[in-house]
């Protein structure tokens, strides 16, 4: 059974790379971090606002989301739909 804290939004004081999409939070961007326990380890998550939003809507749709740094930046498609390309 997994677990998270609450997310909270910070300013970014140095680099940091998304959970969700890999790409860079930048030194002075507003980003999302909480706490992820899942079977006796934890985790620190940070990601780009819409990507946060991303993977809510993914996990309202599909039960789950999967934070592995490879979605597109504020896309929950998981290239299924087209929607998006990697770049």
């Amino acid at each position: 059974m997994s677990e998270s804290t609450q997310p909270v939004l910070r300013k970014s004081r140095k680099f940091h790379t998304c959970d969700w999409c890999g790409k860079g939070i930048l030194p002075d961007e507003k980003y999302f971090t909480w706490c992820w326990f899942e079977d006796g380890t934890a985790s620190t998550v940070k990601s780009h606002g819409i990507c946060k939003a991303a993977a809510e809507r993914h996990h309202n749709e599909w039960g789950e989301a999967w934070f592995d740094r490879m979605q597109p930046k504020g896309c929950d498609c998981g290239y299924e739909n087209d929607c998006c390309s990697r770049e």
